[in-house]
Parts: structure tokens; sequence; C-alpha cells
């Protein structure tokens, strides 16, 4: 017989957590160097603030 095809025969994915997004410690070595250096300059506080 030939090997099932579909989801019968795939690993789940996995998903690594990023750590530079918007938060109380971000994780700067990942970070763009532009994004980086303005990081504390301004926060994005919702919509229209």
């Amino acid at each position: 017989m030939a090997k099932a095809k579909g989801l019968l025969n795939k690993e789940a994915h996995i998903q690594i957590p990023k750590g530079s997004s918007v938060g109380r410690r971000p994780n700067t070595s990942t970070m763009n160097k532009h994004k980086r250096r303005h990081s504390g300059v301004k926060k994005y506080r919702g919509q229209g603030r």
C-alpha cells in the first residue's frame, strides 16, 4: 500500500515566542536597529491617542 497523505502523518507546528514586541521587557537582541534605538520614546497606546 502507498503512504497515507494528508493530516494523518504530519507533526504539529510548534510556535517559538518572539519576545521583541511591545511589553515591559522586550528582547532587544532580535529587534530591528531603528526600533531598538527608539523603543522608549513614544509607546503605542491604542488607536488615536
